[in-house]
Formats: C-alpha cells, sequence, structure tokens
C-alpha cells in the first residue's frame, strides 16, 4: 500500500491509537497492578504467585516493579532505531547512549534474582553495543545492504549469544527429567574415575622410578654401621647370634663371660 494514498491516510490514526494503548497504557495499567497487590501485600501468596508470579517473581522482591522498565526500555531502543532511521549518525549515537545507561543500570542494580539471569541480561546489553557499533553510520535506505564482514560478524554474535542462551534453558528444561539428571551424574562420577585413574597411574610410576634409582651412599654407611660388630675382635664377633629387636630395629649382641671361656680353653685335670 502506497503512504501518500487516502486508504492508508484514512487508516493511520487507528494505528497510532493501537500503539499507544499497546506502548504506554499497558506498561501503566501492569505497573498499577504490581503496585496493588504489594500494598494489599499479596505478592508472596500462593494464588498470586501461581497466577501472576510471571509479572514479578523473576526478580528480586523490592524490584517488583522492574517488568514495566523493561518493556520502556523495549520501546525505547525501538522507537530510536526506527524513527532515526533517516538520520544514521543521529542514530547510532543516541542508541549508543541510551544501551550504555541501561547497562550501567543494569550492572548496579542487579535486579534479577537469579545469578545467571543477571549475567545474560549483561551480555545481552553488551552485544546489542557491539552490533550497534558494527552498523554505526549507516543506513539501509541510502547506503543500502551492510558489507560482507559486517553481516558476518554480526551474525556470529547474534548466534553465539542466541544460541549459548538457547542451550543453557534446554538444559534447565531437560533437568527436569530424572533420567537426564542420572546421566549427569555417571557422566560427573565418570570423569572422577578417571582422574583417581590417572593419579594412581602416576602414583605407581613415581614408585618404580624410586626404586630403579641408585642407593644414597650417606644411608648405605649407616647400614654398614649397624651391621659391623665394632669393638670386637675377629675371633669375638657374634654374627650368628646377634639378636634383632623386632620392636625398635636395634641389633643387640650377647653379654658374653671372656673369664668363663679362658677358664673352659685351660685343660682340665
Amino acid at each position: 500500500m502506497d503512504c501518500n494514498v487516502a486508504a492508508y491516510k484514512h487508516r493511520l490514526p487507528i494505528a497510532y491509537l493501537i500503539l499507544v494503548l499497546w506502548i504506554v497504557v499497558f506498561p501503566l495499567a501492569l505497573l498499577a497492578f504490581v503496585i496493588r497487590l504489594r500494598t494489599r501485600k499479596l505478592l508472596s501468596t500462593a494464588p498470586v504467585l501461581r497466577r501472576w508470579g510471571f509479572l514479578y517473581a523473576t526478580y528480586r522482591p523490592r524490584f517488583f516493579w522492574y517488568e514495566t522498565f523493561v518493556l520502556a526500555r523495549r520501546t525505547c531502543i525501538s522507537a530510536i532505531a526506527v524513527l532515526l532511521l533517516q538520520d544514521a549518525s543521529s542514530r547510532t549515537s543516541a542508541l549508543s547512549v541510551s544501551l550504555l545507561a541501561f547497562l550501567m543500570l543494569q550492572v548496579s542494580l542487579h535486579p534479577y534474582a537469579h545469578r545467571s539471569s543477571n549475567i545474560w541480561e549483561t551480555i545481552a546489553l553488551v552485544a546489542l553495543l557491539l552490533l550497534t557499533a558494527l552498523t554505526a553510520n549507516h543506513s539501509i535506505l541510502s547506503d543500502l545492504s551492510y558489507s560482507s564482514t559486517v553481516q558476518a560478524c554480526a551474525s556470529a554474535i547474534v548466534i553465539l549469544v542466541g544460541g549459548t542462551l538457547f542451550l543453557q534453558v534446554l538444559r534447565r528444561r531437560l533437568q527436569q527429567y530424572q533420567s537426564i539428571v542420572t546421566c549427569e551424574h555417571w557422566a560427573s562420577r565418570l570423569c572422577c574415575f578417571q582422574a583417581f585413574k590417572e593419579l594412581a597411574r602416576w602414583l605407581v610410576e613415581d614408585q618404580l622410578q624410586q626404586a630403579k634409582s641408585p642407593q644414597d651412599p650417606s644411608s648405605a654407611g649407616d647400614d654398614d654401621m649397624f651391621s659391623t660388630d665394632i669393638g670386637l675382635d675377629s675371633d669375638e664377633r657374634f654374627s650368628s647370634d646377634t639378636l634383632l629387636d623386632p620392636m625398635s630395629g636395634v641389633r643387640e649382641v650377647p653379654t658374653v663371660n671372656y673369664h668363663l671361656l679362658q677358664d673352659e680353653s685351660k685343660p682340665r685335670l
């Protein structure tokens, strides 16, 4: 349909009315509804949580109103991208400033109840900033299509962020099934078993290496000292009669009465 024909101009007020209702009235009505539930202290009740929890349960209690802000943020970004389509320089500047402000607000507030949600929201805003930088000062109306490099980089960012987020959501959904949880448990146990097996193999190799290494000369001298009967002549050593105390590991030499030996060596009459 041509924008200059009478039929288009006749339907234009209806389109504007729908936009105003959807963009302005609906978020304000949502905010008033949530504030009313908060005033009546119904946000934490089970019936309200089951029916309306998707509007505020994602966020921390003091940020129960943040869903309205998210809708307003999306409206702001979309309006800048559409209304300033013919002025590429102004569109890039306005998008960069607004996205940077939203990113700083997200980092400072951490409104989501879960840490992972805050991280993914930050990653999404950073990705939008990168896409804005890639398409800086470029207008589809005047400059036609983007270059191949810009298209490739933008596609890589969208696929990487979107695909990773999709896999994360899919993994959380699958964790609800007991079979998936069991498979993850066995996979983690298998990884632990492999690590224990490698550790045991390393210990065995270390023991074998120590067994093959030559003996320390200092320790060998100590063994010779304990194995020699010091202070006795060659005829008086008791190599066979030397006792080894099993508790202390110390060799003990029996006491010998040399006078009796001398008396027995004399001839008897």
